[in-house]
């Protein structure tokens, strides 16, 4: 992302219509395939006949697939060794100075991975709380590794043994 925020807005709003999909077809309880074999077809055929035919080539950014060609990539911020205690408040400050020493806007934040302990990391006061300070409109976002940990440990026997 450029300090201006412009490479971010432009994916943001693609990989936003792909999660708002993806919730409609959830809160439906439809087949997640269903978006690809169904939805954006006819999203298309609406767009071609409303708007025009040279819109429809901006739908094709959507990913509603389930095997979707977008790779996640994962970047590390920094990496800094730490001699003092390693409190939510640790870990912001070193977060906060390197923003400022980069010149970027906690405000253009829009989510945190979050891993740790809870009360490190924590909404009331650790980490999280210091984040939502300085931008509010931040969302954490729980460890994929530990969302899944989560899921498993009251899942019933049955979904358990698919998951596994």
């Amino acid at each position: 992302m450029d300090k201006t925020g412009q490479i971010y807005q432009k994916g943001a709003g693609i990989v936003k219509a792909s999660y708002e999909v993806a919730l409609l077809v959830a809160k439906n309880m439809k087949a997640h395939t269903i978006a690809e074999s169904l939805i954006m077809p006819a999203a298309k055929i609406l767009v071609s006949h409303v708007i025009g035919e040279e819109v429809v080539a901006k739908l094709e950014s959507v990913s509603v697939s389930n095997n979707t060609s977008n790779a996640a990539k994962t970047e590390l911020l920094l990496s800094q060794d730490r001699s003092s205690t390693t409190t939510g408040k640790d870990i912001f400050n070193v977060l906060d100075n390197f923003f400022k020493q980069n010149e970027l806007d906690w405000g253009k934040l829009v989510g945190c991975t979050t891993d740790g302990a809870p009360s490190m990391l924590g909404r009331k006061s650790g980490f999280q709380a210091h984040v939502k300070a300085v931008a509010p409109n931040a969302t954490a976002v729980h460890c994929f590794i530990h969302r899944f940990a989560l899921c498993a440990k009251v899942l019933p026997p049955k979904l358990l043994l698919c998951l596994n």
